[in-house]
């Protein structure tokens, strides 16, 4: 429930609530997160070097980076330079030992995949450490505010229950399960014979063997960052729900909710990322699983369903919780509206104007009230970018669903 209240309670410090509301990770991520010392915004760069750079790196040890085309192209353009015949020749035969020559092949910079994975693991990225090192500062604003209204402590133990589960084992087992079989999968495909046109098989050199490592680094780390970002956004929703006060005239026009309002569209642009790149294997496919209607039907799971529940429980919460309170009011205020407008009414029609007078007065006073409390914004963010969260969603359907039926079609 929520209730409007002028008097609003004091609440302790952000230095003493700071031991109280720990971070929403371990001493793991504190590492990746704090002593690499690199900012939000540069996070890009792990997955940039570590998924990209590092195979990149190792498929110029192997030879297996441009196509025999792409030499062909290289020579021309360099036979055309102002340069020594021996520098010419020189250029020319190094960019030929970097290449897989059989025009059936997929070198390294031709495995748009994933070039385009890369991309999206690098966007995800800075959002995704960005949301997990919000989620005790959300709370600690929250309550120095004095938005929640009921004691600090238990605001501070539904926090630290659901960040106890979040940090469980057994989810960290879990996501260190898929992240073995996906090294598995990829490895499978490093020692196979019929993947032998692709840059990673072992008959072309060291790099998938690095790379199907990675991918199972790569695979641990998403799955427990989604694990996390599904409690943080679980923990939200049950902060949502407690009592809280509304505040029609917050200075951040949303009754003080817009530290829950911005955390919901950073969970809504890490799930966009991922539904995308879920998209862009069936769009582009890898290695034929782009046809198997159990990956569609992971898929349709993964975009349609586990996603969007991620981003929209704290919202539903947190409007619901506004949205009633609300009405609760407006009913309250309604009744008394209507009284002194009958009051104002009878008087009237007994030619008391001092009582009429009186009685519009009041009315006027009280209908300001209800004016304000009927157009308090019930979103914890502008309503507009509600709307385009709506469209982007229905838009990420429309795709999903025209790839399938294409797919079905083939």
């Amino acid at each position: 429930m929520v209730d409007v209240v002028t008097n609003f309670p004091k609440r302790d410090t952000r230095s003493s609530l700071s031991s109280d509301v720990p971070p929403w990770y371990n001493r793991f991520l504190f590492f990746v997160f704090y002593k690499t010392r690199l900012p939000d915004f540069l996070f890009w760069l792990i997955p940039a070097i570590g998924y990209w750079g590092l195979p990149f790196g190792l498929s110029l040890y192997d030879g297996t980076t441009l196509s025999g085309s792409d030499v062909s192209y290289i020579a021309h353009a360099i036979g055309n330079l102002p340069l020594p015949t021996p520098a010419i020749v020189a250029f020319q035969n190094f960019a030929s030992r970097l290449a897989l020559h059989d025009p059936g092949s997929l070198p390294y910079l031709h495995d748009k995949t994933h070039l385009m994975f890369s991309i999206l693991l690098c966007v995800a990225s800075t959002p995704a450490v960005h949301t997990i090192k919000r989620f005790n500062l959300i709370v600690i604003e929250l309550l120095e505010d004095g938005i929640p209204m009921c004691e600090s402590d238990e605001v501070v133990g539904l926090y630290n229950n659901l960040r106890s589960k979040a940090l469980q084992l057994r989810y960290i087992m879990f996501a260190a399960l898929l992240g073995i079989l996906a090294s598995i999968l990829f490895l499978s495909m490093y020692i196979s014979p019929n993947y032998v046109f692709w840059w990673g098989n072992r008959q072309n050199g060291i790099a998938g063997l690095f790379f199907g490592i990675i991918i199972g680094v790569m695979v641990f780390l998403s799955v427990w960052v989604a694990i996390l970002l599904a409690f943080g956004s679980l923990m939200l929703a049950e902060l949502a729900r407690l009592p809280l006060s509304l505040r029609p005239f917050h200075k951040d026009g949303c009754n003080g909710l817009a530290p829950i309002g911005i955390q919901i569209f950073w969970l809504w642009a890490v799930t966009s990322v991922v539904a995308f790149a879920i998209y862009i294997v069936l769009r582009w496919g890898y290695f034929g699983i782009e046809r198997n209607p159990v990956v569609w039907l992971l898929a349709a799971l993964f975009s349609l369903v586990v996603m969007p529940a991620i981003a929209v429980p704290p919202l539903y919460a947190a409007r619901q919780n506004i949205k009633k309170e609300q009405a609760i009011l407006l009913h309250k205020f309604g009744s008394n509206l209507n009284r002194h407008l009958h009051a104002a009414t009878l008087a009237l029609k007994g030619e008391d104007f001092n009582e009429a007078t009186k009685a519009f007065s009041q009315y006027q006073h009280i209908k300001d009230i209800f004016d304000t409390i009927n157009s308090t914004n019930v979103w914890p963010f502008h309503p507009r970018f509600a709307t385009i969260a709506v469209i982007s969603y229905l838009t990420q359907v429309a795709l999903f669903v025209r790839q399938i039926i294409d797919l079905m079609a083939v």
